[in-house]
């Protein structure tokens, strides 16, 4: 997915997860919590391309 978004000229990509911990090993940067509906909260990441 990474690659797909870089060939399209993606400089930055995001993402939210239900936990947290297991993204960062992979060099996302934690940004914020959130909500999702109904209430469920999630954790919102981003890699820089």
């Amino acid at each position: 997915m990474l690659d797909y978004a870089r060939q399209r000229g993606y400089e930055t990509v995001w993402l939210w997860s239900t936990f947290g911990g297991y993204y960062e090993r992979f060099g996302w940067q934690y940004q914020c919590d959130a909500l999702v509906f109904p209430d469920v909260p999630v954790k919102v990441y981003s890699q820089d391309l």
